[in-house]
Parts: C-alpha cells; sequence; structure tokens
C-alpha cells in the first residue's frame, strides 16, 4: 500500500488519467491505461478486449486498486471479519451498536471467519437452522442478523465494486416462523393489577418499571425502547412523543412500518420526565442495553409480580394487550396500525409525521388505555391464570 501511495505521488498523471478516461469503471480498464508507461507489458490497441500479455508488477495493481476506490485498496481475500470491520468502519464510524456485534459473533462462531467466497446460501440457511434449533434463538432475532449479515456485504460488494465477481448469500434469504402453538397472548386485566401493585412497591428499578410501563402504554417493542436516544423524546410538543427509527444504538428495525412516532398519554409522558432528555445522540438510558439482559429481568419481574410462568405470556405480551385493547374501544385498523407499526410505510408516514394526526393517535391511545385487559379468559390454559391466593395486596 505504501508503495502504491508513493507511486501516485510521483505520477499524479496516472489517476488523473484513470479517473477521467475511465469514471472508475473496471480494474482491467484502468491496467490497460497504466500498463502502457512501464517497458515490456504490452496490450494490443486495436483490440478493445486486448488481454495484458505481461501483467504489471503488484504494487502497480496497488495504485489502480487505489484509483479505483478514493485510495482503499480491494482485498485479495474477503473475510466475513474483515467485510464487518469495514462495515462498521463505514457505517458506524468505527464503533459497532450491539446489534451488529452479537450478528457477527453468530456469524463467527458458525462460519469460522471464512471467505466470503466460500459462503453459500445453503450454508446460511444451514446456519439460520442451527440458530433455531440448537441455541434456540427467535425468528425476529435470526431475521434481525441475517439484516446485518445482507447489510455488511452489500457495503462491501459496492464499494469495492465486486458485484461481478462475489454474491450476497445472507441477501433476501426468507425465513418462516414455524407455528409452534407458543403465540403470545394479551395480559388480562388480573395480570395487569398483579404487576402495577408489585412496581408501586418499589421492588424493581426505576429503569425497568420506565420499560415495563412503557411497553403498557406505547406498545412499543423492548428493542426500539431500548435502542432509544435521547433525541428520539420530545416531551414539549403539543402531542409528545417518543420517535422510532434508526439510529447509532439501533442500526435495524424488523421492517419499514416500525419507523414511526408514538404519542406519549400523561402516563408514559410522566415516566420519561425522570429521564434526562437532550438533542444529542447519547443513550436515553444513560448507556446502550443488551435487550436479551433486559427481557430476562423484566421476565424475572412479572413473574414475581404473580404472573404465571408460561412461554404465551411473556413481557413481550404488552403490545398484545394494546392492541387488544385498540380493538375493544374501536380504534380504527390503520390507526392501530400507526401505533403498532404494522402498516405499511405511506400509511406510517401519514400518521406519523403531522401533529393534527399525532392528536387522532393520542386520542385513540387514551381511548385504547381504558380497555387494557379486557379479554376473554377462555384464551387462556388453567395453571395460565391468576387465582385470589396468588393476588398480592399492596397491603
Amino acid at each position: 500500500k505504501q508503495a502504491a501511495e508513493d507511486y501516485l505521488q510521483e505520477h499524479p498523471e496516472l489517476l488523473d488519467k484513470t479517473r477521467l478516461e475511465y469514471g472508475y469503471t473496471t480494474q482491467q480498464l484502468a491496467l490497460e491505461t497504466l500498463v502502457e508507461d512501464f517497458p515490456g507489458d504490452q496490450v494490443d490497441q486495436n483490440d478493445p478486449n486486448s488481454k495484458i500479455i505481461n501483467p504489471p508488477p503488484q504494487f502497480i495493481q496497488d495504485v489502480v486498486s487505489a484509483a479505483l476506490n478514493d485510495g482503499t485498496l480491494i482485498p485479495e481475500t474477503h473475510k466475513l471479519t474483515d467485510i464487518f470491520n469495514y462495515y462498521v468502519s463505514q457505517r458506524y464510524n468505527g464503533v459497532a451498536p450491539k446489534e451488529a456485534k452479537f450478528a457477527h459473533k453468530s456469524f463467527d462462531d458458525y462460519f469460522s471467519n471464512a471467505d466470503l467466497r466460500l459462503v453459500s446460501r445453503s450454508h446460511v440457511k444451514r446456519w439460520a437452522e442451527n440458530c433455531d434449533k440448537k441455541l434456540g434463538h427467535s425468528p425476529a432475532t435470526i431475521k434481525r442478523r441475517l439484516a446485518v449479515g445482507s447489510a455488511m456485504v452489500n457495503r462491501y460488494i459496492l464499494d469495492f465494486e465486486l458485484d461481478t465477481k462475489l454474491t450476497n448469500p445472507f441477501k433476501g434469504l426468507g425465513l418462516s416462523a414455524p407455528h409452534t402453538g407458543d403465540e403470545k397472548l394479551p395480559f388480562n386485566k388480573a395480570h395487569l393489577d398483579a404487576i402495577d401493585v408489585y412496581l408501586n412497591a418499589s421492588r424493581v428499578s426505576d429503569q425497568n418499571k420506565a420499560f415495563l410501563m412503557l411497553m403498557k402504554y406505547t406498545g412499543a417493542g423492548l428493542t426500539e425502547l431500548a435502542g432509544l436516544e435521547q433525541r428520539d423524546v420530545t416531551l414539549s410538543a403539543d402531542v409528545p412523543f417518543i420517535n422510532i427509527r434508526i439510529n447509532t444504538i439501533r442500526p435495524i428495525l424488523k421492517t419499514s412500518a416500525r419507523v414511526r412516532r408514538i404519542p406519549l398519554t400523561d402516563e408514559a409522558k410522566n415516566i420519561l420526565t425522570s429521564f434526562k432528555i437532550s438533542e444529542t445522540s447519547d443513550p436515553l438510558w444513560g448507556k446502550e442495553i443488551d435487550p436479551h439482559s433486559l427481557s430476562a429481568a423484566l421476565n424475572k419481574a412479572i413473574r414475581a409480580a404473580g404472573v404465571p410462568k408460561s412461554k404465551r405470556i411473556t413481557v413481550n405480551c404488552f403490545r398484545h394487550t394494546l392492541e387488544e385493547a385498540m380493538r375493544n374501544a374501536n380504534v380504527s385498523e390503520i390507526e392501530q396500525k400507526a401505533i403498532l407499526g404494522h402498516s405499511k410505510k405511506d400509511t406510517t408516514q401519514r400518521y406519523g409525521a403531522p401533529t393534527q394526526d399525532l392528536k387522532k393517535l393520542h386520542q385513540s391511545l387514551t381511548k385504547a388505555h381504558a380497555k387494557l385487559g379486557e379479554v376473554h379468559l377462555d384464551i387462556y390454559n388453567e395453571d395460565e391464570l391468576i387465582s385470589p391466593s396468588q393476588e398480592i395486596s399492596e397491603e
């Protein structure tokens, strides 16, 4: 690389010529431009498809690599770790968010830093099956990590103009979630009352209490809330709201529809007033939070509150609870989807930007809060209900 840089400084006209005449097209054309300046290397000037008879020295090829990529050399190997590090350097200024780190570790554990050229779509499918069956990762987690893999390889291929040499095995790999019978249920009134009593007894940290209450009153997902920056919270507007979007903490969302603004009712706004809010990209919670550890802590809290242990009733059920409440409050389907992030992008934008539309959503959320926990009890198994003897009194 140093030899290439030295040579460019001595012969800047070659770099200019390459850029002006060939517009960063192919390495072959650039090489043909430069090779004329070296004795012993020949091309047939009458044949546009002529091959280089005697390849130029390696450092000349390095010069061309630098010329084609603004000083960045085209790698000879394409190791997954190198691709990941390049992606982080370009996308996040060298500081990988936690979700990206988790994805990279998962790839490294399974592929052992293989060269991308040796990783096929079938290999990636087997990786996904391993995550599902052996590691117990949820389909949502696998999809998020696939998204990181696809993004990092796409960036690498585009930046180094390798689209004719490499393919992206992570891209467009559709994975369907198997039907397990463990579909999540909404909380009923007894569940919610038990959680409220437990939280009022100050048995959990202020931060964990805030997460539980925000999930209850906004319908936002745990990972969405964990990824909030301080500038994603606006409390001074006519309708206060949180902004769920891609940022430096949360590099991806499940779908484009998850980009949205959720209005804050008085209950939700009061929860956030005790946290530092500014126009910075600093984490709202003071530091980046591992969603997996947070989920475990919050599930432990609701179990301690008396909510029976069941795969169908977890902390993520707050979203289902609000969805059920909005249906019972006759909130329109469009507004339900805009709040929960289930809609198409154009619907989310329609309801997520203008203040007057946020007012509509705020009114709908307020109506829905009065219906939280109104659920037919016959959807639960007997051991998923709270019996009178399990209920916790405020005393």
